[in-house]
């Protein structure tokens, strides 16, 4: 059966399909794992921050996720350096 997107779809045995969707939860599990370590260390972080510098731990959190004011100065990190930043950090 062709998909709807004109692209050809190989026919997998039920096997293959289970092992196809098996893999992708495995990966799918180590991504959330992954993001989870990354968010739970921005809000230790947040927490440092907010000790050191008197701001609450809100207004830091909106600085690492929603883009505040200070990230979006100059010096704030590109795309590409922070994701740079993450895989340094996840790789120990």
């Amino acid at each position: 059966m062709p998909s709807h997107s004109g692209r050809k779809v190989p026919n997998l045995t039920y096997h293959q399909h289970q092992v196809a969707q098996q893999l992708a939860q495995a990966n799918w599990v180590a991504i959330n794992r992954d993001v989870d370590a990354v968010l739970e260390h921005l809000d230790e972080e947040a927490t440092h921050l907010s000790f050191k510098h008197g701001h609450s731990v809100a207004w830091f959190q909106h600085q690492f996720y929603q883009g505040g004011h200070m990230v979006c100065q100059k010096r704030a990190v590109s795309v590409f350096n922070a994701a740079q930043q993450i895989d340094g950090f996840l790789e120990g």
